[in-house]
């Protein structure tokens, strides 16, 4: 009963957004039910939607451990919402240097603008920033007919409902690497 509340946003179409606690109240849910009527702490987050993507990153980076694209999605969201530049916020996460950010705004991107292609790997989650930018770099400096190649064998694999490492990803799509 020691549980931390749970955040929230002012209500959207009469569902309050969750802040902070997403995976309390999906436990909870779990455990007793979705119709239960255990009473849980909840606390209204005053702020604006760009100061609370800000302080969902603070958490992500400071907080339990996340995976490296996961922390990348967090910055891409602060530097999106907030508006806060590469810059601003390499100076309020101390531990992240500018070249950092942009690698991980980049990864962040990729991920999202190819969700299928990440989907092939075991662990989608827990996909590199390396092997994002890469992907990316290869991306822009392809030819039309090469990216398209890309995908038409993402979408074999995909359809064989292949599963791969990480390292597999760019043989399996058959990109050549340097070595």
């Amino acid at each position: 009963a020691n549980l931390s509340p749970i955040v929230l946003m002012p209500a959207e179409d009469g569902v309050y957004p969750i802040l902070d606690g997403r995976l309390r109240w999906h436990a909870l849910q779990a455990v007793h039910g979705e119709e239960s009527d255990v009473k849980v702490r909840c606390v209204m987050f005053t702020g604006s939607e760009a100061e609370a993507v800000q302080a969902t990153c603070d958490s992500a980076l400071g907080g339990e451990p996340r995976s490296a694209i996961e922390i990348a999605r967090s910055i891409l969201n602060v530097q999106l919402v907030a508006g806060n530049s590469q810059k601003a916020i390499a100076e309020r996460y101390s531990v992240l240097k500018k070249d950092q950010v942009s690698r991980m705004t980049i990864a962040a991107k990729t991920v999202d603008k190819f969700r299928p292609v990440f989907a092939l790997l075991e662990e989608p989650d827990r996909v590199s920033i390396d092997l994002c930018v890469k992907f990316a770099q290869f991306m822009k400096s392809a030819s039309a007919d090469e990216r398209e190649a890309v995908m038409e064998r993402m979408e074999v694999l995909t359809s064989e409902g292949v599963s791969l490492r990480r390292n597999e990803l760019f043989e399996a799509l058959e990109i050549a690497q340097d070595e």
